[in-house]
């Protein structure tokens, strides 16, 4: 069988994506950012040894409010599960750790708490997180042991998880008599609990490897869109017109691509690198796939997801998502995450001015 590592940022409670069709559908599409979002959690090595620094970096934003709201993220690490283990392993022990939370989480070692107040021009919306994956906890789960029927394969890595949250309040641990299912909750500044748009949840799973094999996140250099790069700041974005009217829907869902809309690429090169541990199960040369996902917070963009290179190795030179202005003067911030097979990740953010 086909070992192949993927890393997987999921949603563990307090946050649902709704998915439907961009084409005359109410429902909120993945790519619209209109609530509280995170969009990507990037680890500064995909594939990490034991004793090593893994740096995570969070890109959110929060489109709720005429301004920016103070965020509290907080960052939960230091649970590693052998192969086959669900994230949900972790929660006996997420339990105690968040405990800290209600005394000093600054003597928590796998514990960061900070607030951001994000301005919403210059860089991504971003924070981070350090921390080592304990030598100790690599040999009790097995990470040097020879496989056996008692042991998982040893040509298997073990995973790390990190857990994390993006509150517009404030973060505290569930009370016990709680139906939440995540031992975390946001709260307002009166103790009520805040709803979705306003509080995510999620985590991150990173590959342990005694011996890590070479593993890159791709390279992003920025988005364009119909041959011009879109603005690093809002002060240099580009100018596009609003789309008025019936305009937006002069293409259809299968007609032609009404005049309005304009092609959103992300600036990505043939930059998928070879699969060494499935070209060892496979016996054949094998690449990792490479894609990219699109979010904007204003107007509408075709596809949320599209393939960059697949992984028979082809590279699709145009990966680009149709993206309709809104019909409201602004600025509009566009991200592209761009995401391998093997865990690695990259974002770009860039501006438009719509008049």
């Amino acid at each position: 069988m086909r070992f192949s590592v993927r890393r997987a940022v999921g949603v563990v409670g307090a946050w649902m994506l709704m998915v439907g069709s961009s084409c005359g559908s109410d429902l909120e599409q993945p790519s619209q950012v209109t609530t509280l979002r995170i969009l990507s959690v990037v680890a500064s090595r995909p594939y990490v040894e034991p004793g090593q620094e893994l740096t995570l970096s969070m890109t959110y934003h929060d489109a709720l409010g005429p301004s920016p709201r103070p965020i509290q993220v907080t960052w939960i690490g230091g649970c590693l599960l052998p192969p086959g283990a669900p994230y949900y392993a972790c929660f006996p022990q997420l339990e105690k750790t968040v405990a800290a939370l209600a005394g000093d989480a600054a003597k928590e070692p796998f514990v960061h708490q900070e607030v951001a107040s994000p301005e919403r021009s210059g860089v991504p919306d971003a924070v981070s997180f350090s921390t080592k994956i304990p030598l100790e906890l690599f040999d009790f789960f097995g990470g040097k042991k020879d496989a056996s029927e008692d042991t998982a394969d040893a040509s298997e890595p073990l995973t790390a998880y990190v857990f994390f949250t993006a509150c517009a309040g404030q973060v505290r641990p569930e009370t016990a008599d709680s139906e939440a299912k995540f031992p975390l909750g946001c709260f307002d500044e009166d103790g009520a609990r805040v709803g979705p748009d306003s509080f995510v949840v999620g985590y991150t799973e990173v590959p342990i490897f005694e011996d890590a094999p070479v593993n890159e996140n791709p390279p992003n250099d920025g988005i364009e869109f119909d041959g011009t790069r879109l603005g690093a700041t809002p002060e240099d974005a580009p100018t596009v017109k609003r789309c008025l009217g019936g305009e937006a829907r002069d293409g259809g869902c299968e007609g032609e691509k009404s005049e309005c809309q304009l092609d959103i690429q992300a600036m990505v090169e043939d930059v998928a690198e070879s699969d060494p541990i499935a070209s060892a199960q496979t016996g054949e040369p094998e690449r990792e796939g490479v894609w990219v996902e699109y979010f904007a917070d204003g107007g509408e963009l075709s596809d949320s997801s599209v393939v960059i290179s697949d992984e028979t190795g082809e590279y699709l030179q145009d990966h680009s998502a149709a993206w309709t202005p809104p019909d409201e003067a602004g600025i509009v911030s566009i991200w592209a995450v761009v995401r391998d097979t093997r865990g690695g990740a990259s974002v770009a953010r860039g501006f438009l001015r719509v008049e």
